[in-house]
């Protein structure tokens, strides 16, 4: 979910884009990549117990919900709209991807807030939200408190100044497709 916030210094919007998951898919492959075992309560085997092994999904396991209950209704939600309204699995093709993609789709259901109150207000509430939030006490151990959004448009901000990082063995991974299809990417 995104809104958008205007009268931010950078613009940038709060915005809500993760997993319903504990953890992204992308970290089960990383652990199997690296020879790692996950953290507990991650992900449980197919008959339902705890597991630390990253191959879990490709011997019938399942990655475990955020928010116990909660993250698993928001999840199912997600799937829904996501997947089944969107009619994603329609396009399947099993010659591509694997199951983490080829399960993947999207549903846009966007609300022009000017239809339920005049945009300056819209944008003001907005603004003032973001400022009480962010002028909150932060919790012991924590310098600051975020809205959703900041960390990303934070690091996109270094990155910019910065560069992207990339670690060895996905490196490697990218320079040997590049190399399978032929491309340079040493130039």
């Amino acid at each position: 979910m995104g809104f958008p916030n205007p009268q931010e210094p950078d613009g940038r919007p709060v915005l809500l884009d993760y997993a319903t998951t504990t953890r992204a898919q992308g970290a089960l492959f990383l652990a199997q990549l690296r020879g790692q075992q996950l953290p507990p309560d991650f992900v449980i085997d197919k008959d339902g117990n705890p597991c630390t092994d990253p191959s879990v999904l490709d011997n019938g396991g399942a990655m475990l919900p955020f928010g116990r209950y909660k993250g698993y209704a928001l999840m199912m939600a997600v799937e829904f709209l996501a997947r089944l309204v969107s009619g994603s699995d329609d396009y399947i093709d099993p010659d591509r991807g694997d199951d983490m993609f080829r399960h993947q789709g999207v549903t846009m259901i966007v609300l022009k807030a000017n239809l339920f109150r005049p945009m300056e207000k819209y944008t003001r509430g907005a603004h003032e939200m973001a400022q009480k939030a962010r002028g909150t006490a932060p919790a012991p151990g924590f310098d600051r408190v975020l809205m959703p959004g900041d960390p990303e448009a934070d690091m996109r901000a270094a990155r910019q100044l910065d560069g992207i990082p990339i670690a060895d063995d996905i490196w490697g991974m990218l320079t040997e497709q590049a190399s399978a299809l032929g491309l340079d990417i040493n130039t």
